[in-house]
């Protein structure tokens, strides 16, 4: 059980750090982490994060990494970090950074991979809890620039692939490239504007879809 004191100062590192009220007597000692939540905010979804955010506040990518921790331990956000195996020149230490609340998120783009990001997570999660496997959230990128926006992870084998787009619907390249590296049995297309259909994502392995966001994320749990 979490003493009185302890959780006023828990509270006050809350309103400091996610609601960014600090109150009428701010605590100097967090206002760096402020800023960290505040840079982490403008790296939704890009690759090397800390390094990102780092640059923005000027200061290191290893104190970062720490405020980011703290972030995550509140549930502000969330790290996605690279599946690099039998990946062909992989990234192997350069995570993602997600808003659990999506609503906030600038840029049309951002905000659909965060969105997909916060309904695969919650899969994932829930899976795990149920007891159906070990279940992770990846993404994939190499050092060529190709990149799928995320791989989800069962029992340590890619199970499938999904590239969030907000109306585009020609296969992206990197899609078809990653599933053949990895062999993953499905890998998917979400487009956030198709139209709904009446049809099972998950019906047969094969070949990068098109499918839209509605369907697949009302199949996942």
């Amino acid at each position: 059980m979490w003493k009185n004191g302890q959780m006023k100062a828990r509270r006050r590192v809350y309103d400091a750090v996610v609601e960014d009220h600090p109150g009428p007597d701010p605590d100097p000692t967090l206002e760096p982490v402020g800023h960290a939540r505040r840079a982490a905010t403008g790296t939704v979804g890009a690759a090397g994060c800390h390094e990102q955010a780092g640059r923005s506040v000027r200061t290191g990518a290893e104190t970062v990494r720490r405020w980011l921790e703290v972030l995550s331990g509140f549930y502000f956000g969330f790290l996605v970090r690279p599946w690099f195996r039998n990946v062909s020149r992989s990234l192997r230490k350069e995570p993602k950074w997600f808003l659990r609340d999506w609503s906030g998120v600038r840029g049309n783009g951002a905000k659909a991979e965060t969105f997909v990001a916060c309904h695969l997570l919650k899969a994932v999660e829930g899976w795990t809890d149920l007891g159906l496997g070990a279940f992770q959230l990846c993404y994939l990128r190499d050092k060529a620039g190709r990149e799928v926006d995320f791989v989800v992870v069962r029992d340590g084998a890619p199970w499938f692939l999904v590239e969030v787009k907000n109306q585009e619907t020609t296969i992206a390249p990197s899609l078809s490239y990653f599933q053949e590296q990895i062999g993953a049995p499905f890998a998917f297309q979400v487009v956030l504007e198709a139209d709904y259909v009446e049809a099972d994502c998950f019906a047969r392995p094969g070949t990068p879809k098109v499918v839209p966001a509605k369907p697949f994320l009302s199949q996942l749990f």
